[in-house]
C-alpha cells in the first residue's frame, strides 16, 4: 500500500476512533441524565423527608445559580406541600372500606378537581422557575420531569 492510503486510511480510522469516542461520551452523560430522571421520579412514592432530599438533589444536578434559588425555593416547597397532601388522602383513603357506585364517582371526581387545581398550581410556580433556567438547565429539568409526569400516568 502506497504512502497515501495509509495515510488517508489511518486519518479516517482515527477520525472514525476520536468520532465514536465522542459518541460514547455523549452516551454516558444521557445515560446518567436518564439515571437521575429514573432516581428521581420516585419521589413519589418517598416519604416526605426523602422527597426533600430528591429535591435537594434536583438542585444540585441543576447547577442552580443564587439568582435562580428564590424561584427554586417557591417550587420546592409547593411540590413537598403538594405530596404531602397526597400522602395524607392516601391514607384516609386507606381508611375507606368500601363504596357504592356514586360514592365511588363522587370521590373520582374530587379527585380530578383537586389534580386540577394541583396542575394549575405547580404550573404558576413552575413557569417563572423555568423561565429563569439557561438552556443546559431547561434540557435537564425536561428530563427528570418528564421520567417523573410519565411515570406517574404510567403507574396509577
Amino acid at each position: 500500500m502506497s504512502r497515501k492510503p495509509r495515510l488517508l486510511l489511518m486519518t479516517v480510522a482515527l477520525f472514525g476512533w476520536a468520532n465514536l469516542c465522542f459518541s460514547v461520551s455523549e452516551l454516558n452523560v444521557d445515560f446518567a441524565d436518564e439515571e437521575f430522571a429514573r432516581y428521581f421520579s420516585n419521589i413519589q412514592s418517598a416519604s416526605l423527608q426523602e422527597s426533600e432530599l430528591f429535591l435537594d438533589n434536583l438542585n444540585q444536578h441543576l447547577k442552580l445559580k443564587p439568582a435562580q434559588q428564590q424561584t427554586w425555593l417557591r417550587f420546592k416547597v409547593t411540590f413537598l406541600e403538594q405530596i404531602e397532601q397526597r400522602q395524607q388522602k392516601r391514607l384516609k383513603l386507606k381508611e375507606i372500606k368500601s363504596l357504592n357506585s356514586v360514592d365511588t364517582l363522587t370521590l373520582r371526581s374530587s379527585h380530578l378537581e383537586t389534580r386540577l387545581k394541583e396542575t394549575q398550581t405547580l404550573l404558576a410556580v413552575i413557569t417563572p422557575f423555568y423561565q429563569q433556567l439557561d438552556g443546559e438547565q431547561k434540557t435537564q429539568f425536561d428530563k427528570v420531569m418528564q421520567h417523573l409526569w410519565f411515570k406517574r400516568r404510567n403507574h396509577r
